[in-house]
This record gives C-alpha cells, structure tokens and sequence, in this order.
C-alpha cells in the first residue's frame, strides 16, 4: 500500500503551511477527478477551507506596513530635516542679502511648528502637514524658489502624505484581525487535507486501477519530505506567526499526471 509521508504540519511556519496546501491543492488540482464524486466533495470542502487559510494569512501580514512605514517615516524626517538645514544656512549668510531674507522668513514658520522628528509620528505628522501648508503659501512662494527648496517641499509633503495613507492602510487591515482566527483556519486546512489523503490512500488499495493514485502519492512524497527537512532545521529555533521563510519556488514539484478515476462512489 503506497501512503502519504506524515508530516507534523502544526511546526510549519505559517508561510510553509500556507505553501505545502497551496502547493497540494495546485498538484490535485492538474490531476482529473471529475469523475469521483467522493474525491471531488473532498476537495471542494478543501478548497473552501484554504480560501479562509489565504484570507487570515494575508491579515496576518500586516506588519509588513510596519517596514514601508519606518522607510517612508526615514524619508520624510530627511526631507525635514534637508529643507531646515539650508535655511538655517541661509539664514545666517549675511554676504547674501536676498537670500538670507528669504531663509529668515521661511524659518519664522520652520520655528513655529519647532518640529522633532523625534517624537511621535501622529504628531509630526499633523505639524508637517500644516507646515507644507504654510510654506506652500503665494506669500513664501519666491523666498521657496529662491532658495530652490521648491522639489524638497513637494517630496516632504509626498512622503508625509504616503506616510499617512501607510497609517490607515494598516489600520484597516488590523481592524479585519480575529484572534486565532489564522490558527483555526489553518487547524480546518489541516483535517481537510488529512481526509484528502485518506481517500486517496484508501483507493490505491481497493481499486484494480491505482497506479495513478500510486504515482501521485509518490510524487507528493517528494514535496512532503522537503517540508520536513523545513520542520527539522527550525527545530531548535521558535516559529512566530510572523516568520517570513517562503519556500523557493525553483524547488516546487507539481504532479499533472492524471488519475483514472472512473469507479463507482
């Protein structure tokens, strides 16, 4: 009898769980068995199950906003903080009248807001936006040109304005969390695919017509014993929900033999 290697699928990290069944269900997926009803309604409640696996995993990546926000937040501070070290060059370089008038004027509002990029984001963030505001005002307008600070303002007010779409886009995302919401999921992924696998094990001693099934097995097996030497090099070490190791995809086996199903259910 040929059978599924076993494989604790409860150790996989979410993104190796999320490959094994995605890889699982594209492997049946090239394999006809359009003729078995049994098979088929196995794999129907599969597919359903994985689609609410793939809807909590992506939830769970929220904190890949977290990187794009710290780069966005960096990029903003530097265009702050490039914009205030020239005027305040500026406005201490009395050879050049015109342009430190320019630069005194444009650091009377710079001061106002007295901004640190320091502190917390929701707060610069409203002091850079009334700050953009301000310098992009008809008043400031040839002091800005004149000190060529035109593209500095326009990037500081694009990073502070993606910054802020960053913020909510996160926050929309977490809003939609369940707690244990991606576990449960993955928890129904894993008794649908052990009945998966009991079907076609169970057919592949009953049926005069296996080697299909055999072949599929046997493929699978290659996969499955890949995700295993995964298990055993991050056994010393602590999976989180967040771990981010996808597989390679140069690796994957796909199996697109096809399996005479023709029997009766």
């Amino acid at each position: 009898m040929t059978k599924f290697l076993k494989i604790d699928k409860s150790k996989l990290t979410n993104a190796d769980h999320f490959n094994f069944m995605e890889e699982f269900k594209i492997s049946l997926t090239n394999v006809d068995i359009s003729d078995n009803a049994k098979l088929t309604a196995a794999f129907g409640e599969f597919n359903d199950a994985f689609l609410d696996e793939d809807n909590f995993f992506m939830l769970s990546r929220a904190n890949q906003f977290t990187d794009d926000i710290n780069r966005t937040d960096y990029e903003r501070d530097n265009a702050y903080a490039t914009i205030r070290n020239i005027v305040n060059a500026w406005s201490n370089c009395f050879v050049m009248p015109d342009q430190q008038a320019a630069a005194q004027k444009i650091k009377s509002i710079i001061d106002v807001y007295n901004i640190d990029i320091n502190k917390r984001s929701s707060t610069q963030t409203a002091q850079i936006t009334n700050l953009v505001s301000d310098l992009q005002n008809e008043m400031v307008a040839s002091s800005i040109t004149l000190l060529m600070l035109t593209d500095l303002l326009n990037l500081l007010s694009d990073k502070n304005e993606e910054f802020k779409s960053l913020i909510l886009q996160r926050n929309a995302v977490n809003a939609q969390k369940q707690s244990g919401a991606l576990r449960n999921a993955r928890s129904n992924v894993d008794a649908k695919y052990d009945t998966l696998a009991q079907i076609i094990e169970a057919y592949s001693v009953v049926l005069d017509n296996a080697a299909g099934f055999d072949r599929f097995i046997n493929a699978w097996n290659v996969n499955i014993e890949r995700y295993r030497r995964n298990v055993n090099k991050s056994s010393n070490n602590s999976s989180s929900d967040d771990e981010d190791e996808f597989i390679d995809e140069d690796e994957s086996n796909s199996d697109g033999e096809t399996i005479n199903t023709n029997t009766e259910n």
